[in-house]
């Protein structure tokens, strides 16, 4: 499954052992833009229904990533802190960890209505990740999501870039702010 190489153009592992946190959440939204971008291109229905999940989980991961790496800068990586970070799942309350470090203005605003419309979908990390649900019972189910409407792949990827440029400054002045701190 994982087999050597000899080829460094292949991809690596452990290559990257410096790869820090801001890194690993690039590597979510880049998936989640690329599988839209093949959702656009394709005349597959099969194909445009099959790829919008793992789009979809791709960038409520990457929001749950960048969120915690940026209160973890915030934070100073405190032992505290990594505990409730490491276990916290929930956007919302991720964001509101963050909002005081941030500030106020209507981009803060919109974006805050943004993850808060994506964690009401998927609160868990867990709608997009399967294509049912499991009740107490043990019983399976489709997912609790308005799944008969089409999606706008088109205005949800200018959404999701977006959010990743606001995030991403806000990641920026996180890490910006833990060097001055040093």
């Amino acid at each position: 499954f994982l087999e050597g190489s000899k080829n460094l153009n292949d991809s690596f592992l452990n290559r990257s052992i410096g790869i820090n946190e801001a890194q690993f959440p690039e590597a979510y939204i880049n998936t989640a833009i690329i599988l839209l971008q093949i959702i656009m291109m394709t005349n597959s229905n099969g194909i445009r229904d099959g790829l919008i999940y793992p789009a979809l989980f791709s960038f409520r991961h990457y929001l749950e990533l960048t969120l915690k790496d940026s209160l973890n800068h915030h934070l100073g990586f405190s032992q505290v802190a990594k505990e409730v970070i490491d276990r916290e799942h929930n956007l919302n309350t991720l964001w509101r960890s963050l909002r005081p470090y941030i500030g106020e203005g209507d981009e803060v605003d919109i974006m805050q209505k943004l993850i808060y419309e994506v964690n009401n979908v998927d609160p868990t990390s867990e709608t997009f990740r399967y294509p049912y649900e499991v009740d107490e019972a043990g019983n399976k189910r489709l997912p609790q999501i308005d799944q008969t409407r089409l999606n706008d792949v088109a205005k949800l990827k200018r959404t999701m870039l977006k959010m990743y440029r606001f995030l991403d400054g806000i990641n920026w002045q996180a890490h910006e702010g833990e060097k001055h701190k040093k």
